[in-house]
């Protein structure tokens, strides 16, 4: 629970020795000054977790009493989002980005498998269609990955509307190519969203299918 989470990284972990402080507690090397980057880290990275985390907690008053300063802000007009600490990329104000950091952003999360904030990025870039073929960012990639968000959400609506928008970003070429990949993906969507025996028939038909074109060919 929320309230669990808040107490271990609140009470336990700042009275917890750690290998990366040689064993002595958050607190103690606060208290020594010569942990702030592992400190400062570790916190960020906690902080990052979760999409409200002002919700789960007063993170500033554990950087208070940790000796460190809250996060500085970043400036989406001159930030290098390549040279951004990981733990700090889900604070870039990601609306204010031109194209080209847009797309690093996308990329970089990407890369370090930070699927939130990969997701945020991308419905960003789905509001600039230009991007999508300037980053060479399939929309089934792109859409496929926001449908199986909202389905995790329990979003069913807002699933379904991702995956018929990336149908339609299609080329008819590229959708009857990837006709089969789409159908996998809303598969695991009614996976997230449904019970077995409603998602288990189509799973079936999907699997007979492909047994049928294996043997035609």
């Amino acid at each position: 629970t929320r309230e669990q989470f808040a107490y271990m990284i609140s009470e336990i972990w700042p009275n917890t020795p750690h290998p990366s402080l040689r064993r002595r507690t958050p607190l103690q090397a606060a208290q020594a000054g010569d942990g702030e980057t592992f400190l400062r880290g570790s916190v960020r990275q906690m902080e990052a977790l979760h999409d409200e985390p002002a919700k789960i907690l007063d993170w500033n008053g554990l950087r208070s009493k940790l000796h460190l300063s809250p996060e500085p802000a970043i400036d989406p007009a001159t930030v290098d989002i390549d040279q951004l600490h990981l733990s700090r990329l889900g604070m870039v104000p990601i609306d204010g980005l031109d194209d080209d950091r847009l797309l690093a952003l996308y990329r970089q999360s990407t890369k370090w498998g930070l699927r939130r904030i990969r997701n945020q990025a991308g419905r960003v870039i789905e509001q600039r269609p230009s991007l999508m073929l300037r980053g060479q960012i399939e929309p089934i990639t792109l859409y496929g990955e926001l449908a199986l968000e909202a389905a995790q959400e329990d979003d069913r609506a807002m699933a379904e509307h991702w995956l018929t928008r990336g149908r339609q970003a299609e080329s008819p070429q590229k959708r009857s190519a990837h006709a089969l990949a789409w159908e996998m993906i809303g598969l695991e969507v009614r996976m997230l969203l449904d019970e077995p025996d409603e998602w288990v028939p189509v799973l079936a038909v999907i699997l007979g299918r492909c047994r049928g074109n294996q043997e035609a060919t």
